[in-house]
């Protein structure tokens, strides 16, 4: 499989949301665990519909990066237009939110649980995990 950052990918109107140059949707899961595609993805889709019902430059948006940090999702961006600025940031909010409830890996309820790094976990998930790093 061949590896992207989301500095080679775009943001589109339509499902995926966000793929790479070549039109290949971009995998969000070499930033983030796949429980947290569907947060993504929703979030991705109203920022496109925000940047339609402004009416602002669409292709002037820009994801610089995706990222799990202290057990949420991080998502940043270049720079914005005015008109969709507030808008994008409390979309991307709620987003980062969300991820504090749901697991990384899965995308059942979670919570965020210590052991070494900080992840958001289901108690399936954090048991599986925990024998992982036991074994």
């Amino acid at each position: 499989m061949e590896y992207y950052s989301t500095e080679d990918a775009k943001l589109i109107r339509d499902p995926p949301y966000l793929v790479n140059h070549d039109g290949t949707p971009y995998d969000f899961t070499y930033d983030v665990g796949k429980g947290w595609s569907g947060i993504l993805t929703n979030a991705f889709k109203q920022i496109a519909e925000a940047f339609d019902k402004a009416g602002a430059d669409f292709s002037e948006f820009s994801v610089s990066q995706i990222k799990e940090k202290f057990g949420g999702l991080r998502i940043y961006t270049g720079a914005l237009d005015v008109s969709v600025v507030d808008q994008i940031y409390k979309i991307i909010d709620e987003a980062e939110t969300e991820s504090y409830v749901t697991c990384e890996y899965c995308g059942e309820p979670g919570k965020p649980r210590k052991g070494g790094w900080i992840k958001t976990l289901c108690d399936d998930c954090a048991k599986r995990k925990e024998l992982t790093i036991g074994a």
